[in-house]
This record gives C-alpha cells, sequence and structure tokens, in this order.
C-alpha cells in the first residue's frame, strides 16, 4: 500500500446511507467527525496516562464554546482497509491505536447488513501510569437537525437514544440525516451527560454528572452524548444503530436482511458483543485476501480498492421482501 495516501475522506462507522460517519480531516483531530452530508456526527477521543489528557478524535468544544482545546497526541499513521480504518498516534508516554471495525464482509450476509461496529484500541504504555480512554457519541447521530428533541435510555447491553417523536422513514433526500430509530453504545458502563460537561471533566480530572435516563431533552442547549470511560492498555466500544425499518420500498417498510431468520436487534448486538473476536477475524481474513489481489496490480490501486469498497457497500442497504434479498442504493426511499 502507499504510505502517503491520503483518502478525502475517512470511513470511521460506515455502514450504511443514514449510519455513516467519517473523517474529513488531515488528523482524527483536526475537526469533529461528520456525516457523509457534512453535518457534523461528533465522536470524541481523549487519552490520559496519570494526570496527563490528550486528545486523539474531534473537539472537546464543538460548540461555540470558546475554550483552550488539550493537548493533541501526535497522528503519526493511517491504513484504510476494505473492512477497518486504522491511526497510529504517538508521543513520549505513549503510542496509541485505534480502529475502527465495520463488519462489511459480502461473503456473509447477515453480518454485513448488521449495524454494529466496533472502536478498538491498544495503549503501548512507556511509563508505569495508569491509562484511561474516554469516548463519547453526540445525540446529534439519531436525528437530522439540533431543533429536536432527544429521549434517552438504559438497555440492558448499555445505554441508547432517539427522537423523542418517532417517524420512522418519515424523509428522503440528499442533505438528509436519519430521524427516527435509536443509537446504541453496548457498554455496560455507559452513561449519559452534556457532552462538553462530559469531556472537560475527564480533562481536568472530575466526576461528570450523569443525565437520568427515560426523560427527553433538548438536543441544542442539553446536548446530551453516550459516553463511556474504558481503563486499562487494551479495549474496545461497541457502537449500533436500530434503524427499526430499513427501505421505504413501493410503499412498504422493509427491514434490514440480518432479520430474515427472524433474529431481532437485540440479539444480533448480544452476538456481535460475544463473538467480536471472531468477527475481527473474519474483517482481517477479508482484508487480507482483497487487499492481496488488489497489490498484484498495485499498492495504489489496493488503496484506491480498499477506500471505495467501503464506500460503495454502504451507499446501499440491504434488505428483503417476500421475493427474496434487496440491495437498494443511496436513498431510502422510493415512492412519497
Amino acid at each position: 500500500m502507499v504510505k502517503q495516501f491520503r483518502p478525502p475522506a475517512v470511513p470511521l462507522l460506515v455502514f450504511d446511507p443514514y449510519f455513516s460517519i467519517w473523517s474529513f480531516s488531515d488528523n482524527l483531530y483536526d475537526d469533529s467527525t461528520r456525516h457523509w452530508t457534512g453535518a457534523k456526527n461528533a465522536i470524541t477521543g481523549l487519552v490520559k496516562c496519570g494526570k496527563k489528557v490528550w486528545r486523539f478524535m474531534g473537539k472537546v468544544a464543538d460548540r461555540e464554546y470558546y475554550y483552550c482545546e488539550p493537548d493533541v497526541i501526535r497522528q503519526t499513521g493511517l491504513r484504510v482497509f476494505p473492512t477497518i480504518t486504522e491511526y497510529t498516534f504517538e508521543n513520549k508516554k505513549l503510542k496509541l491505536t485505534v480502529r475502527f471495525i465495520n463488519p462489511l464482509v459480502t461473503d456473509d450476509l447477515k453480518l454485513l447488513s448488521r449495524p454494529v461496529g466496533y472502536i478498538e484500541y491498544e495503549v503501548q504504555n512507556k511509563t508505569k501510569e495508569d491509562v484511561e480512554v474516554y469516548f463519547d457519541f453526540s445525540a446529534e447521530i439519531c436525528v437530522n437537525s439540533y431543533q429536536n428533541n432527544i429521549k434517552i435510555f438504559k438497555g440492558k447491553n448499555g445505554i441508547y437514544c432517539g427522537n423523542s417523536k418517532q417517524s420512522v422513514l418519515n424523509k428522503s433526500g440528499d442533505d438528509v440525516r436519519i430521524d427516527w430509530g435509536y443509537l446504541h453504545l453496548l457498554e455496560k458502563e455507559a452513561f449519559f451527560c452534556n457532552a462538553f460537561n462530559g469531556r472537560n471533566d475527564f480533562v481536568v480530572g472530575k466526576s461528570t454528572k450523569k443525565l437520568k435516563e427515560n426523560r427527553v431533552l433538548s438536543l441544542y442547549t442539553d446536548n446530551p452524548a453516550l459516553a463511556v470511560i474504558k481503563k486499562g492498555d487494551k479495549g474496545r466500544v461497541t457502537i449500533a444503530y436500530d434503524d427499526i425499518k430499513s427501505i421505504n420500498y413501493f410503499r412498504k417498510n422493509l427491514d434490514a436482511y440480518y432479520k430474515i431468520d427472524g433474529e431481532t436487534f437485540d440479539e444480533v448486538c448480544v452476538d456481535a458483543i460475544n463473538n467480536y473476536n471472531e468477527i475481527k477475524y473474519k474483517c482481517m481474513a477479508f482484508n487480507n485476501k482483497l487487499v492481496a489481489m488488489a497489490e498484484e496490480i498495485s499498492g495504489e490501486y489496493a488503496d484506491l480498492l480498499s477506500l471505495s469498497y467501503r464506500q460503495a457497500i454502504a451507499s446501499h442497504k440491504l434488505c428483503f421482501d417476500k421475493k427474496g434479498l434487496l440491495f437498494i442504493s443511496k436513498e431510502c426511499v422510493t415512492v412519497k
């Protein structure tokens, strides 16, 4: 592969036209992460060693707040594979590797159609100090605009949130984000917080105020986020999106293909958590095979194929109806 390959946009959590989060910047910390339309879908990442905190993804103050951002841990590498994006960061104390895993493998269609992904991290600690890693996901990921209100919930496998007024498949168009369904952070220790407060409290070493579940919040004024703090040199977070129904196909709302044998969203989430190692191995094996074939042509071609593969697959939604499988591109409504 070409060492200095810099995609126009880097795929992070990219599954379908609505659950599609990218980095548009040279470095993962230069800007907030974004939906493919350019709207902000913020994921923030901070790493702490002892009492010192560095930022590796997004911004602490991603609104109009005046704020002196924490130092960044310098990005030293980026590799895009067909189903995995890998970043590396390093300073005098730490070397951090972060992988975004999207199991879009075409030899397992049920797995490909699951809206469940992972962020995995590994730290090479050059000190004897303890390491913590903070992640949060803005609730803006589950609505079209800041005018929406958010309802937050506690679930069996973590926390989740969605538009307070659910209207499944209610709109279509290019400059449109999802406005229904629920964003899930599948971590037992996950919590809701005001996004800015949660990040800043982690930076200054303060316990953050957690937001109580089962209530409605304003996206703009309350700025809710789904957050988790992981301890140790290695870990992962599991993130998922339940869109309830996936395609309006000639006035019929269709399910995602993973439900074809009766499996529910909750069941595939449990499987995704329990079988993470097997799923990651499938992704790596798929990457190795596809990249090896592409590299027979050239390293540059392998880079372009890896990027275009994920973009092409995630611009579709894999569903089914009575006649069988449907792989529908881009728009989620065919007839108004």
